[in-house]
């Protein structure tokens, strides 16, 4: 009789098999690199200064010429690989009542309103507002001095207004130093030095009397791109020369504030105490802030 062997799984009784799991994580292969390299970084220092804002006229004489020059220097210790010299002209006069008269710039140019661009920072380049005339000096060494000069025919208004700045600026035009550091604020939003004209007052008194008249004063809207115009405070008037007119010439309200594109009067009384007949042509100064 022949047998079977086999496997009886019998009623109650367990049989188990073990399985074993392995789990592998495999981790991507990073590629790194490192490569050597060179630079230079170069510091410049380049200060400008203006030395001079001639101006030929002291009164506005309308449809005269006025001749305005600009005159400034690097105070270093730098060379400035670009150094500008601005003259700004807020009082919108017309193309053709501006013209150039010298210079001794590597470039030169009317900026005309409405027709050129002006690069104001941080903005890009926008439309001159009014008229500009700008130029630069490349690779302005320390200590030199170059000038822009330009006339402008006088219109038949109260105040005329010329604003002035030079600035130093690096090899990418990046603005290293500048001249002002403060006060008005152009329309790039940027700061000039401003000088006023205005018009010649002509009154009558008589030998023992009191007379009043107004100097009136613009502060041209500039409009910048940038930033917020200063008002005008007018604070002093001082005479300069009496022309033998030996009475008192008074300011009666300074301090007297102009906001942007407005116009201010400053009110002045003069006393005759016993004048003797005759013109008397008097020199003044007004002085105030910004």
């Amino acid at each position: 009789m022949q047998k079977q062997l086999g496997i009886i799984l019998r009623k109650g009784e367990l049989f188990f098999i073990v399985l074993s799991l392995f789990i592998v994580v495999s981790t991507p292969l990073v590629l790194a690199w490192e490569d050597p390299g060179d630079g230079n970084i170069g510091v410049i220092s380049a200060t400008p200064r203006i030395t001079a804002m001639e101006i030929d006229k002291r009164t506005i004489e309308p449809t005269g010429w006025v001749t305005v020059t600009i005159r400034a220097t690097n105070d270093g210790p730098d060379t400035a690989p670009y150094q500008t010299l601005h003259i700004g002209l807020p009082f919108d006069p017309p193309p053709s009542d501006i013209q150039l008269v010298g210079h001794d710039l590597t470039y030169q140019k009317l900026y005309q309103k409405g027709v050129d661009t002006l690069n104001v920072p941080g903005q890009g380049q926008k439309l001159a507002k009014y008229p500009v005339w700008e130029g630069y000096v490349q690779n302005w060494p320390k200590n030199a001095i170059h000038y822009l000069t330009i006339k402008v025919k006088m219109p038949d208004i109260d105040t005329i207004t010329f604003d002035f700045k030079s600035m130093a600026c690096d090899q990418n035009w990046n603005v290293i130093g500048r001249d002002p550091t403060s006060g008005m604020i152009d329309q790039q939003g940027e700061y000039v030095r401003f000088h006023l004209i205005w018009r010649k007052f002509t009154i009558s008194i008589a030998p023992t009397g009191t007379q009043t008249f107004d100097i009136a004063i613009i502060n041209h809207n500039r409009s910048p791109y940038a930033g917020t115009q200063p008002s005008i405070t007018v604070t002093g008037l001082t005479v300069t020369n009496n022309g033998g007119f030996v009475g008192p010439i008074t300011p009666t309200n300074l301090p007297l504030t102009i906001s942007p594109g407005s116009t201010g009067r400053v009110n002045v009384r003069v006393t005759s105490t016993g004048q003797s007949s005759g013109n008397y042509p008097i020199q003044y100064k007004l002085s105030g802030t910004p």
